[in-house]
């Protein structure tokens, strides 16, 4: 029961690793990107979080469990956050006293505001299920979740027959 209590504690454990791994390696400059009050800022950001995404290397994940769809696509979303990303450097040029820049501006703080979330969300489940080996793979998880239930069934056994152990 302990053996099993244990596995399942070190799968939780990788989960943490892994989810936090993302959160420092690429989500914070999405984070940064969308505080940043200067044009200049959010198009560093934006720069540094596209070049994170490509480095994970998750070209043709796709964030679908069961259908895959272009919108759910890793590959997809990099097209669409490269869009966004030379807009941004496009506004960097212009005079910020015309109108032109303000409604590119205004077009920049709507995507970011709502319509960018669902991309946000491709990317991280994309990494997640790349890389939460025992959470997205069904194989893996028939096999832990068989091997769990036997460790913790032998476990509850043994209790039951033996008194002397105590959990």
């Amino acid at each position: 029961m302990i053996a099993g209590i244990v596995f399942a504690s070190c799968r939780l454990i990788g989960h943490i690793y892994v989810h936090n791994k993302y959160s420092v390696e690429i989500e914070s400059y999405w984070d940064l990107a969308d505080k940043a009050s200067t044009i200049e800022q959010k198009s560093e950001y934006i720069e540094k979080y596209y070049n994170s995404l490509i480095k994970s290397n998750l070209y043709g994940v796709n964030s679908a469990i069961i259908f895959d769809t272009p919108n759910e696509d890793f590959t997809e979303n990099l097209k669409a956050l490269n869009s966004l990303r030379v807009r941004l450097q496009e506004i960097k040029h212009m005079d910020p006293n015309t109108f032109e820049y303000q409604t590119a501006l205004q077009q920049i703080t709507e995507q970011e505001q709502g319509q960018a979330n669902h991309m946000i969300d491709v990317f991280r489940r994309c990494w997640e299920k790349e890389h939460y080996y025992t959470f997205f793979n069904l194989i893996i998880i028939i096999l832990f979740g068989t091997i769990q239930i036997i460790m913790v069934s032998i476990g509850w056994f043994i209790c039951g027959e033996n008194n002397k152990i105590k959990i």
